[in-house]
Formats: C-alpha cells, sequence, structure tokens
C-alpha cells in the first residue's frame, strides 16, 4: 500500500485531529489565496476568478482546459503551467508530461479566456489516476505597468502584491481503462476502514484520487460542527493508497466511520458509513 498524502491550503502546516477524529472542511473559493482549491466556483470577490474546481483529463481527448475570468478593472497577464503534485508544501518543477498553451494571457476586464491543457508524454499509466497541479500566475496588464512615479512606494507595493500571486487547480488524468466511472463515487463505494492502536486507517481500493472532505466517528458525531470546522485541511488518498490518522487518547477503536468525498463536480458526496475492522491486514 502506497502512504496517503494531503493537500495544504494558504501554506497551513498539518496539524493533530481533534478529539473523536472529527473533521470538517470549510473554505471559500479565491484564486488570490495561494494553494489548490477542490471547492466549487463561488461569488468571492477577487481579480481572478478560476471557473473550474477541477480539470480531468481523459486519455480519449486531445486536450483539456481551464478558463479564468477577469473581475478586476485592469488587464492582466495570467501566466499557466503544469507540475506534478509533489505533496504538502511542496512545489515541484514544470512537467514536460502536460504544457498549458499557451502559456502567458493577457486578459482585459470583464473577459473570460481558456488556457488548452495538452498532453506530451504517450506512456502514462493505463491502470490508474495521475495528479498533477495547474499553477496560474497573475503579472501585471499593460495598465498595471503604467504606474505613476508619484504613487508612494506603499502604493506601488501593494499594486504589485494585488497584481502578482498563486492560485492552482488539480488536474487529473484518467486513462481509458477507467474513465467510463464517476472517480469520486468509485472511490466512495470501495472504501474501506480499519483501526489498531492509536490509529484508524482509511484504504482506497480504487484506481482514483480521492480527496475527503468529512471524517466522524461515533463519539463525535454529537459534537457542534463548528467545533471541529477545519479551513486548512483537504486529505488526499492516492490510488490503492492509505490514510492513517491518529485517535484522541480517550478513545477506542470505533465500529463505524462516517465519511464524505469531494464529488467531480467539486462538491461534497452524501456522506457513507463504514465498519471499521480491527487489527491490520
Amino acid at each position: 500500500m502506497k502512504n496517503g498524502s494531503f493537500f495544504a491550503h494558504a501554506h497551513a502546516a498539518a496539524r493533530p485531529f481533534a478529539a473523536g477524529l472529527t473533521f470538517v472542511v470549510v473554505t471559500a473559493f479565491s484564486a488570490s489565496a495561494a494553494g489548490t482549491s477542490d471547492n466549487a466556483p463561488s461569488s468571492v470577490a477577487a481579480p481572478v476568478r478560476i471557473l473550474s474546481s477541477r480539470v480531468v483529463f481523459n486519455e480519449q481527448d486531445h486536450a483539456a482546459s481551464l478558463s479564468i475570468e477577469n473581475n478586476s478593472d485592469a488587464p492582466l497577464l495570467v501566466s499557466a503551467s503544469v507540475s506534478p503534485f509533489a505533496g504538502v508544501g511542496l512545489v515541484s518543477e514544470a512537467t514536460e508530461d502536460f504544457m498549458v498553451s499557451p502559456g502567458i494571457k493577457l486578459v482585459r476586464p470583464g473577459e473570460i479566456r481558456p488556457f488548452r491543457i495538452i498532453r506530451l508524454r504517450e506512456d502514462l499509466p493505463k491502470d490508474e489516476e495521475s495528479l498533477y497541479i495547474v499553477n496560474l500566475r497573475l503579472l501585471p496588464g499593460e495598465a498595471s505597468q503604467n504606474t505613476s512615479s508619484q504613487q508612494s512606494e506603499t502604493q506601488q507595493e501593494k499594486a504589485r502584491i494585488n497584481v502578482s500571486f498563486l492560485g492552482s487547480v488539480k488536474l487529473f488524468w484518467r486513462p481509458d481503462a477507467i474513465a467510463n466511472a464517476f472517480g469520486s463515487e468509485e472511490a466512495r463505494s470501495r472504501m474501506q476502514a480499519r483501526c489498531e492502536g492509536d490509529a484508524i486507517t482509511l484504504v482506497n481500493p480504487s484506481p482514483y484520487w480521492c480527496t475527503v472532505s468529512s471524517l466522524k466517528t461515533p463519539s463525535s458525531r454529537a459534537k457542534a460542527p463548528h467545533e471541529h470546522i477545519r479551513t486548512e485541511l483537504f486529505p488526499m488518498i492516492e490510488p490503492h493508497g492509505t490514510l492513517t490518522m491518529p485517535l484522541d487518547h480517550s478513545e477506542r477503536c470505533p465500529k463505524t466511520l462516517d465519511f464524505s468525498l469531494i464529488g467531480e463536480n467539486g462538491r461534497v458526496t452524501a456522506p457513507r458509513t463504514l465498519d471499521v475492522e480491527k487489527g491490520m491486514p
């Protein structure tokens, strides 16, 4: 089994889970916050809005696309590149498996412009998904370059910050052999759970990456949700992988476990209850 990994938002570090192993992920989608979002797009005000929460690149397709909208009153230069998913807090170099064409676009106020994602590598895995990240960097547009020399240093620095930030979206490579199913639903239906000692493990026997939205044990179901809101973590489990999490010291291995995933459309799936096996296989 492979080890599970976590996605971090806004450079937040991983922290131990709350008592009862409960967590609920709640976050607003905004391109202006550094990090990767798996939420559906929202109306949160931002200079640039990313119009997809994720991109699924099916093997039979010649290309995929990711569109952005300029909500500001100035033209913006937007650059895009693709890199492999490297784990929490890690940034990898751009991959040669995919390319974005064109790599830089000028997006005028109110415009919606697509980036075309093209596959370059032919020998990608044929039996499971691969995960990449589309990185979007916003740079000054033509109007932003005409900064007045009379502006204060604070104003100029603020302008640079407002027009230069990194947003990112997950890119899933999905081979033909597994393209006829909804990945999140398939992973949800096949998920398993087991417990040993002071840790509980979610097992993903499916060929799909899955993102865990919520996780609750029986002792934590009655607790107020606001006590367990976490905005910084989206735990992910890779294909045929596992995700192990510590139990609270006061809690024994539960008999059941409730969980939800992030679906294909970026929204949370219906909860599912798992029977928890004792011991490791």
